[in-house]
């Protein structure tokens, strides 16, 4: 979705410059999808401790993961925007999505961090049913992940045909 609709300079840069331009936005859209699939995998590996009477270890491994890959998209944003900025009209506020990526970062750790303290006595689901601190940062990183998609899908309508049918 990132990258598929949102070309560099239309033909008026070099085919160097264009080649960087796909790849650090194909970089920055795999990290920052990356982020966000590693998230709810965590929520799966979450409920499948759950259900197995497992531990949290992958959730936990998976939440670090989106974290770094969030990471990894904020810095790699700021490389596509600059490169933007030399070619492509109309302006877009890169700053914003940063402000998004860095919030669902933050977030994402708060879970993170939440779920490493979780002390599970007895029942998991019921240890994680007693900490409603967890629900609702858990939840808080959810929305936040939203609105970075949320932004980047509104980035690859910039480039939509006016005449696109949208379900």
């Amino acid at each position: 979705m990132g990258g598929i609709n949102c070309g560099g300079g239309g033909g008026n840069v070099s085919p160097e410059f264009s080649a960087e331009y796909i790849e650090q936005l194909a970089s920055y859209c795999k990290s920052l999808f990356d982020g966000s699939a590693k998230f709810f995998e965590a929520n799966v590996a979450i409920e499948d401790a759950v259900m197995t009477g497992g531990d949290l270890v992958a959730a936990m491994q998976l939440l670090s993961s989106s974290e770094d890959a969030l990471t990894s998209a904020r810095a790699t944003l700021g490389t596509v925007a600059a490169l933007w900025s030399s070619v492509r009209t109309p302006e877009v506020d890169f700053g914003e999505q940063q402000k998004l990526i860095s919030d669902a970062v933050s977030k994402v750790a708060v879970a993170h961090l939440e779920l490493q303290t979780l002390a599970v006595s007895g029942s998991l689901q019921q240890s994680l049913w007693q900490n409603p601190a967890l629900t609702s940062n858990f939840v808080a990183a959810l929305e936040s992940l939203s609105r970075t998609t949320s932004w980047q899908g509104e980035f690859a309508q910039v480039f939509a045909p006016a005449n696109l049918v949208v379900a």
